[in-house]
């Protein structure tokens, strides 16, 4: 005969005490955890994964469907449609202002470099698309990063209606020679113009605000003038610009917003006029520039008068 064994009922209460201990304090720390004012949801995570994929660049809707036709592959949001990619062979392109009776509002990222795709923007395509003419429409409101990186086409023309053009947009087309922005653009972003070799002229909208690094960076500029509004520059703005000459910067600009190297490699510059009291150079600024040949003009007292002494340039007043 088998003995049975008896758990004593003082014994399975202290068991049931204790699990029920356990599961109150982990479900204690859990909550803790979560309402910790140091801890968010993005913690660890670039500003570029702050906004979700399915978010449009142009406002907050959400992402319906994407689609394609024969010419373009494009995703459709509530209100609008972004083209993501020219699937098309035509050199001469009419980007449509219209797909499934919406409003096309954006050219998405790398466009028309479907080649490109998976490259660092900052990086030389892997091909150079060659496109007669490209025609943007009066509904487009942002142009997306790298969108015509490598495009090679010696004209294009931006509709007023634009708003925002992302970062590296326009970077090595060896072929564009002049570009207007339109005013509703108040910050050109880092590498937009990027080894645009041949680019020569370009009209700044006259409500910027800020120039970000690399923007203009070995491009074929031979002269600048800055409108006033710009407060704020970025690294090697215009950096290994072999044939600029001459630049007038902003009145709004000063020493602790600029960017280092703005001036690097600019091995033609001659002439650096400041139109404010605020801004000057650093021996950072003028690597590779030629001094013995190089004047910089400004005000009395200004701070492009103590660098100008400073660094040996020649300084005149105006």
């Amino acid at each position: 005969m088998k003995k049975k064994i008896i758990i004593p009922i003082s014994i399975v209460v202290l068991i049931i005490i204790f699990i029920v201990s356990f599961s109150m304090c982990s479900s204690s720390n859990s909550q803790d955890y979560y309402e910790n004012d140091d801890f968010s949801e993005t913690d660890g995570f670039t500003e570029d994964n702050e906004i979700e994929d399915n978010i449009s660049s142009v406002g907050n809707e959400t992402l319906q469907y994407p689609s394609e036709n024969d010419e373009w592959e494009y995703d459709v949001y509530e209100t609008y449609i972004t083209l993501k990619k020219y699937k098309g062979n035509s050199k001469t392109v009419n980007i449509p202002s219209e797909i499934e009776n919406k409003p096309v509002k954006s050219i998405g990222s790398k466009c028309f470099n479907k080649d490109d795709q998976g490259v660092y923007n900052d990086t030389p395509p892997l091909k150079e698309p060659e496109f007669t003419s490209i025609n943007i429409p009066d509904s487009i409101e942002v142009i997306e990063s790298a969108a015509f990186k490598g495009v090679q086409i010696s004209k294009l023309i931006i509709p007023k209606s634009v708003y925002f053009i992302d970062e590296y947009a326009f970077a090595y087309n060896d072929k564009l020679e002049n570009i207007i922005l339109p005013n509703s653009i108040t910050v050109i972003k880092q590498g937009t113009f990027m080894n645009c070799t041949n680019l020569s002229s370009i009209q700044l909208p006259d409500n910027l605000e800020e120039i970000q690094g690399g923007a203009f960076e070995a491009t074929g500029l031979e002269n600048l003038v800055m409108p006033d509004s710009v407060a704020k520059c970025g690294d090697q703005v215009f950096a290994y610009c072999s044939k600029l000459k001459s630049v007038t910067l902003s009145e709004s600009l000063i020493t602790d917003t600029n960017g280092s190297e703005m001036f690097e490699k600019c091995s033609s510059l001659t002439e650096i006029h400041f139109s404010g009291l605020e801004a000057g150079l650093n021996e950072y600024d003028i690597i590779g520039v030629n001094i013995d040949n190089l004047t910089i003009y400004g005000k009395s007292g200004s701070k492009a008068a103590t660098s100008a002494t400073r660094l040996g340039i020649k300084f005149v007043l105006e």
